[in-house]
């Protein structure tokens, strides 16, 4: 059996049982390359989310937006890595919010070690699952807000792994296009600017 492990964990032992009560233990992330940020949201709700990171302030549906809608990949991060001297990422796990257990969506950062300075703000937006005739269901059904709890995990080299509780409220349904909300996730400062600020 072979399958992908995003490690947004960092280097914590997977412990894999099966049906006999076989199982196996290893510690597969231990390998990680350092200068990976790995951003994660993680939910139980049946609900599409989206994670959103607006790469040097990029509006929401540009090319920069990386979320499951403009995943980019590690090759395209790569290129503009090495193209502008400054850091990129991709979507490297994402969810349609139908999974069964837990919904993962993860951003993994390339962090180019010659940049001055840049920001990576994030934020959290509904899914195109959750399109209907073209707008979100910004309601549970009984007149009140969508309301998700989700967890939110921060890696990045030379820090521990952060988590913090959020809860994704959705943004009233008005005709208006999509709509993201930021302050969920913590932002990503580049460069001199220093590590990941909680954006509260």
């Amino acid at each position: 059996m072979a399958f992908q492990l995003d490690c947004f964990q960092g280097d914590r032992e997977v412990d894999l049982t099966f049906k006999d009560n076989w199982h196996s233990m290893n510690r597969p992330c231990a390998a990680v390359e350092g200068a990976l940020t790995k951003v994660a949201i993680v939910w139980r709700d049946h609900v599409d989310l989206d994670l959103h990171a607006l790469e040097y302030a990029a509006p929401p549906g540009s090319d920069y937006d990386r979320s499951a809608r403009n995943r980019g990949s590690y090759s395209a991060a790569k290129l503009d890595y090495f193209r502008d001297g400054r850091s990129h990422g991709f979507m490297s796990t994402v969810s349609d919010g139908q999974q069964l257990g837990h919904n993962v969506e993860v951003y993994t950062l390339m962090r180019h070690p010659a940049e001055a300075r840049g920001l990576i703000a994030m934020a959290v937006g509904l899914g195109s699952r959750n399109s209907v005739a073209g707008q979100e269901p910004c309601s549970n059904g009984n007149g009140e807000p969508l309301r998700v709890h989700l967890d939110v995990y921060v890696i990045e080299q030379g820090t521990d792994l952060r988590s913090y509780e959020r809860e994704f409220v959705a943004q009233p349904c008005d005709g208006a296009p999509t709509r993201l909300v930021t302050k969920l996730v913590p932002s990503i400062s580049l460069g001199s600017a220093g590590r990941s600020t909680n954006g509260l």
